[in-house]
């Protein structure tokens, strides 16, 4: 005694069905989109939504982005603009205050990371303040230096003072021999630029 199993498949229902398959696979994507939000309109509503809110996020990104890159061309123009430097022991302490351009005592050679007394100042709102005296060590095996010194960088006024430490991205300036370039600050997740600083050897 056995079994005769039968295929019960509908043979034209089955055409239909691969028929309609390959109709939608060849939808346009804009009409595949329609017939989705026609069957399940909760989902397009929600989906909808996420892209909007992606899109207004997209937009906060791209605007703090612009904004920063307009204030960091601000600072490199205003870098162009410092005037040919001079010796900074030729200056009176006010007239350092007002407007000291940093120049350098290092040796005209290739080691520029020189352990010693340093001089840093920075300029905020066009104004500049310092020079700062700092003693430095550069460490050549992992590429760090330390140091220790005080600066008046965010004394001046207590309501703009948010506690934050600022970064600063510098390069060697062979012809005026210091280090020059933008201070950073944090501004919620993102980092932006605050103003300009230098740095110059003085002795060893």
């Amino acid at each position: 005694m056995g079994i005769n199993v039968h295929n019960l498949i509908d043979r034209k229902q089955d055409e239909y069905d691969q028929r309609e398959d390959q109709e939608i696979l060849t939808l346009p994507i804009q009409q595949q989109q329609i017939m989705i939000q026609q069957q399940n309109p909760y989902f397009h509503f929600h989906s909808k939504q996420i892209d909007h809110g992606f899109q207004v996020l997209a937009e906060k990104i791209e605007g703090l982005r612009e904004k920063s890159q307009d204030k960091e061309n601000m600072l490199v123009q205003d870098r162009a603009a410092i005037p040919q430097t001079f010796n900074i022991k030729d200056l009176t302490s006010s007239e350092i205050e007002k407007s000291a351009v940093l120049s350098s005592s290092l040796p005209s050679s290739n080691n520029i990371f020189i352990n010693g007394v340093w001089f840093n100042r920075y300029q905020q709102y066009g104004v500049w303040y310092g020079p700062f005296q700092h003693c430095m060590s550069f460490n050549a095996n992992n590429n760090i230096f330390q140091g220790h010194g005080e600066d008046n960088y965010g004394t001046g006024d207590p309501q703009l003072n948010f506690g934050h430490q600022c970064l600063c991205k510098m390069t060697w300036n062979k012809e005026r021999h210091v280090f020059e370039g933008i201070m950073f600050v944090p501004d919620g997740w993102t980092m932006v630029p605050c103003g300009l600083f230098e740095m110059s050897f003085v002795e060893s």
